[in-house]
């Protein structure tokens, strides 16, 4: 089963050292769009305060198979 690696960094750094075997870049992709939703439903109303981030999937070979840039906006307060 190949290994994806999930990379994030602006305001969220964290390097994905170990990474995780998934059985193709589909569901790497699925697992990224889960894991971003994670990440802000954690940060609950601080998301707004953050700098933008991003999370980048790369195969075991470095490739990359995908990336998210996450960024809000709030208006009006």
């Amino acid at each position: 089963m190949p290994r994806y690696f999930f990379h994030t960094d602006g305001a969220l750094p964290f390097r994905d050292d170990p990474g995780i075997d998934l059985a193709d870049a589909a569901t790497a992709r699925s697992q990224a769009v889960a894991l971003a939703g994670d990440l802000m439903r954690d940060l609950g109303a601080g998301f707004w305060d953050r700098p933008a981030w991003g999370l980048t999937v790369l195969d075991e070979r470095g490739r990359v198979v995908c990336a998210l840039r996450v960024e809000g906006t709030r208006a009006g307060d």
